[in-house]
């Protein structure tokens, strides 16, 4: 998502829609940007 297309105010209701869609499925991980990197550096 670039923040000119995604930044605009009156798009933040989408944004907050697609993302609770998202979240709603079984597997899926929200998570931050250490832990990313600290799930990387434990599996390579």
């Amino acid at each position: 998502m670039h923040p000119w297309l995604i930044g605009q105010p009156f798009r933040i209701g989408c944004l907050d829609a697609a993302l609770g869609h998202i979240l709603r499925h079984p597997g899926v991980w929200c998570a931050g940007g250490a832990e990313i990197i600290d799930c990387y550096k434990r599996i390579s």
